[in-house]
């Protein structure tokens, strides 16, 4: 059962990715165990990108698995609201995952969870939920650019909302 053994089945995936990323480890927190890795951003120079997974135990057969990349921290103020406003018109067009905007953390997120039977073959779980992170990444990369473009005065957010429609 996934539910009973989170920290093992955190602690293989990062062992799974642990040549992909700088940092990776399972921390104990408040809510249970999490998997907590980093690589260097592809958009900012000594700046890295975090990512962790998580399982959420349904009580009811099934377990929530929840993955996030943040490629974005330390958001400028002034670039908040018009970024939230480029995640809207990007977000429709993913086929896997949304952005989400902290504006009260000045971050961006991007998310995706899966809803698994509790009674999932534990490689299984670890190879769709690798499979899930390098799609997300795969994502977040591809359209990072856009919204880095657009944090740094590069890209106007109707080029966005145009690159957007063509999609």
């Amino acid at each position: 059962m996934l539910s009973e053994n989170v920290s093992e089945f955190l602690g293989q995936l990062g062992k799974i990715a642990e040549d992909h990323f700088n940092e990776c480890y399972v921390e104990e927190q408040e809510n249970g165990p999490i998997l907590l890795m980093s690589s260097p951003s592809p958009f900012e120079e000594d700046e890295e990108i975090a990512y962790s997974v998580q399982i959420e135990d349904g009580k009811n057969g099934f377990v929530l698995l929840q993955y996030l990349i943040m490629p974005f921290a330390h958001i400028p103020e002034e670039k908040l609201d018009e970024l939230g406003k480029a995640i809207c018109y990007i977000d429709p067009t993913l086929s896997y995952g949304n952005f989400v905007l902290v504006k009260e953390g000045k971050l961006l997120l991007f998310r995706q969870s899966a809803i698994v039977p509790d009674d999932m073959d534990e490689m299984t779980a670890i190879q769709y939920s690798a499979r899930s992170l390098f799609l997300m990444e795969r994502t977040v990369f591809e359209t990072g650019n856009m919204l880095y473009g657009l944090l740094n005065g590069q890209v106007t957010l109707e080029e966005i909302k145009s690159a957007s429609a063509a999609q």
